[in-house]
């Protein structure tokens, strides 16, 4: 197998590149409604720079942003700026955002932009997001968890407590386990020693959870 260098440099779809970065499913589907709302809420004449008119799909005003951000990336920086002051203005400081969500809003631009190989000035960017707030989140303490099970009488619900409080992982991840996800650490006399429960099969992160397993 060759590679045809009449192909190179044609590109590609910006928003398949975007999309293709994002290997988890719940990330994808939140990125993808995040980068939709801001690029419908840049100004016509920012798209008009490099087509007539504005694109109506999502792939269309994905791939209008990354020929303006090509062409002019100072102009895309302004953009972004404008973007990341109008929600710290209207929504942040009036209190209808937590300012830890604002950076979130951000990403998936910073996603769809470095997939296509283009720099932003970022760590400018990054300064000026409001400064962030604590979070009350906190783990379920032994006592609640034991509360918990004690209220639920199918063994299915034990289970799904008990590997939550002690995982971590996301909701999307049930639908893809698996008996063959289970991983049995034996000592020499054939007595169980522990266990490796790998979410994301077929994944990096498999590796690097396997890696903290003797």
């Amino acid at each position: 197998m060759q590679i045809d260098l009449d192909s190179i440099g044609e590109g590609g779809n910006p928003h398949e590149k975007f999309v293709d970065s994002i290997r988890d499913v719940e990330t994808r589907r939140k990125y993808r409604s995040y980068l939709r709302q801001f690029l419908a809420d840049i100004p016509e004449n920012v798209y008009g720079t490099v087509s007539e008119g504005v694109e109506k799909s999502e792939e269309g005003q994905a791939r209008q942003f990354v020929m303006v951000a090509k062409k002019d990336p100072d102009l895309a920086y302004e953009v972004i700026a404008k973007y990341v002051k109008l929600h710290k203005k209207k929504r942040v400081e009036k209190g209808e955002m937590n300012p830890n969500t604002l950076p979130n809003l951000i990403k998936p631009i910073h996603a769809l932009l470095d997939s296509n190989g283009i720099a932003i000035h970022w760590k400018s960017l990054y300064k000026m997001y409001p400064r962030p707030t604590r979070t009350d989140d906190r783990g379920y303490t032994r006592m609640e968890i034991q509360t918990m099970m004690e209220i639920s009488h199918d063994l299915t619900d034990k289970v799904i407590l008990t590997v939550f409080s002690s995982a971590g992982f996301r909701v999307e991840a049930w639908e893809y386990l698996s008996w063959k996800d289970i991983t049995f650490f034996r000592n020499e006399d054939g007595t169980f020693r522990g266990a490796a429960l790998l979410i994301y099969w077929g994944d990096q992160r498999c590796d690097s959870q396997l890696a903290n397993f003797p």
